[in-house]
């Protein structure tokens, strides 16, 4: 995908985002919060009966076209993924999909609904990795 295919599929989460919306009987809720600029997602999560599999996430928010946008993308890819796809996913290349330019100057705003959501997985079913530490971690030194 070139930048300006980039730029436009980030435009288009934006603008009409998927699966943006409180989902009530969500037994899985997390906020996530960026302080330095502002954004806020929250994430609602139903697992399957044997909380292997995601048969639902859905977020809301409010914040820049960048952490939005990525919400909307995030919760496209990881409808029905099994839990453990999801706490593996690789952060960069996540963070990747936006492009150099933008996660140069805006890693927070990319990685914010991505580590909500594994927090939340985690927190649910008492599971703990590596990443969890080193995600949050790196998020807090970024400038």
């Amino acid at each position: 995908m070139n930048r300006q295919e980039q730029l436009e599929c980030i435009l288009d989460h934006f603008e009409r985002p998927r699966f943006r919306e409180r989902l009530h009987e969500a037994p899985i809720v997390m906020q996530g919060h960026n302080p330095s600029c502002g954004d806020r997602v929250s994430v609602f999560v139903v697992l399957d009966d044997a909380n292997q599999r995601l048969a639902r996430m859905t977020w809301e928010g409010e914040g820049c076209t960048i952490s939005q946008a990525a919400a909307s993308l995030l919760a496209e890819l990881v409808q029905g993924k099994r839990v453990d796809e999801v706490l593996a996913m690789d952060s960069r290349d996540f963070a990747a999909w936006f492009g150099e330019d933008v996660v140069s100057a805006r890693l927070r705003c990319v990685m914010l609904p991505l580590y909500t959501l594994r927090l939340a997985l985690r927190t649910s079913l008492n599971k703990e990795t590596e990443a969890d530490e080193t995600d949050w971690a790196q998020f807090r030194q970024e400038r």
